[in-house]
């Protein structure tokens, strides 16, 4: 298992509060070359859990996989 990425969150704040939820975040987190990626924005969409997709390349029958920082499962916190 890959170690946890550092995360540097510099503000959060709810833009929309009713039948779901909206956060907007800036912030900063390691890429995978070890440097720190620029300040960027994030909106965080809650609604409850989600899912994930498996893509699947038909042309050449293989799974295609990507990993990437996400922030709304930094807000769900790391599996225990």
């Amino acid at each position: 298992m890959d170690r946890p990425r550092q995360v540097q969150v510099a503000s959060k704040r709810r833009i929309f509060d009713d039948f779901f939820k909206i956060e907007e975040a800036f912030l900063k987190y390691e890429r995978f070359d070890g440097r720190m990626s620029k300040t960027i924005r994030r909106l965080n969409f809650e609604r409850g859990d989600s899912v994930a997709a498996i893509i699947f390349n038909r042309e050449t029958r293989r799974v295609i996989l990507v990993n990437q920082f996400r922030y709304p499962t930094l807000e769900k916190g790391l599996p225990g």
